[in-house]
This record gives C-alpha cells, sequence and structure tokens, in this order.
C-alpha cells in the first residue's frame, strides 16, 4: 500500500508538478502584460497534465518517449523562462528505459527547482556523461546561490529513487554560481540486468 502510494505520488510530482510549474509561469508573464504570452502553450501543458493525471489514477503511470521528452521539456524552460539553457553529452546512447526514466527525472527536478527556487539565473547546463559503469547528469544555473537548500518531495523523491538504483543525488553549489543538482546512475547493462 506504502509502495502505490509512494508511485501515485512519485508520477503526480515528476509529471503534473512540472507541467502546472510551466504554466504558473506563463500566467504570471500573461498577468505582467506579456502579450506574447502562449496561451496555446499553457492550455496543451494543462492538457497533458489531466492526460498524466488520467494514467495515474488508471495505475498505468506515465509513459516516457525518449529523447523527445527530455528535448520538449528543455525547450520548454528556453521558451517561457528566457534562461539559456546549454545540453552537452550522449544522450542518444541512453538505451536502457529505466535510465532514460531516472535521467528524465532528475534534469526535469533541476530545471523545476532553478525554475523556483533560483533567483537572477539566466543560464543552465545540463551535462550527461557516460562513465564506466555510471552515467552522471549535472543541472546547474549561474543564479544567486540559495543559502541553503531544503530538501522538498521532488529532491526526496528522486533521491530515493535512485538509491534504490544504486545510484545517488548531490546538490550542492555550481561552479556557475548558483546551484548545481548531481545524479549518479548506475548502467543497467553494466549490473547485468540489461
Amino acid at each position: 500500500e506504502r509502495a502505490l502510494a509512494t508511485r501515485i505520488s512519485t508520477e503526480m510530482h515528476d509529471n503534473l508538478g512540472n507541467k502546472l510549474t510551466l504554466v504558473a509561469l506563463m500566467l504570471r508573464r500573461m498577468r505582467s502584460g506579456d502579450v506574447k504570452a502562449p496561451v496555446d502553450d499553457a492550455l496543451n501543458l494543462v492538457m497533458a497534465a489531466i492526460v498524466d493525471v488520467q494514467s495515474v489514477a488508471a495505475g498505468l503511470g506515465a509513459r516516457y518517449r525518449w529523447p523527445e521528452d527530455l528535448e520538449a521539456t528543455i525547450e520548454l524552460v528556453r521558451n517561457q523562462t528566457g534562461l539559456a539553457v546549454e545540453c552537452s553529452g550522449p544522450w542518444n546512447e541512453v538505451v536502457h528505459p529505466r535510465d532514460q526514466s531516472l535521467l528524465l527525472r532528475a534534469v526535469r527536478e533541476g530545471l523545476s527547482n532553478i525554475m523556483r527556487h533560483t533567483k537572477q539565473a539566466t543560464t543552465c547546463r545540463i551535462t550527461l556523461e557516460q562513465m564506466e559503469t555510471s552515467w552522471n547528469v549535472t543541472v546547474e544555473d549561474d543564479g544567486a546561490p540559495s543559502p541553503t537548500v531544503m530538501p522538498g518531495f521532488g529532491l526526496s523523491a528522486l533521491r530515493e529513487a535512485l538509491n534504490c538504483s544504486g545510484g545517488r543525488l548531490v546538490v550542492e553549489s555550481s561552479a556557475l554560481g548558483g546551484i548545481a543538482l548531481q545524479a549518479q546512475i548506475p548502467l543497467r547493462e553494466r549490473q547485468g540486468l540489461g
């Protein structure tokens, strides 16, 4: 019962929470008189969030399309925040669905935290490295550093998911000046679980 509750709350946070954060940013732009604020994009995000809720309610969870969902998330953040998002690494080489899911969750959580908690960020760098036994992804920004990082539900759920897979999560100051979220995900094939 607890595992199901955790799964549902994680799906809600990772999928619904990300979309609603972007809708909130769009609505703020509209309220401030930004006539270019994309009403159609906001409506599409709300409709996608409804589909996510229906999917979770049906016990199916959200399905990821790799790398399309990653690219769409990054493009949406670029368009809605004005944040310059630099992305590098061998993203197309990630073949195992579990690795793809964890990487997408890490990137979404990192971007979500930048949008909600970082002040004055203009640049975000997302870097993926394939090490001998793991994928390492870093999401960092150049904003004003937060005096303390208090893990909320998203960071706690991501940390738990990474720990369960044998990985780890570190949140610390970024070399760019803001915050860096670093996730390490063991390569599924190297564990003999391919």
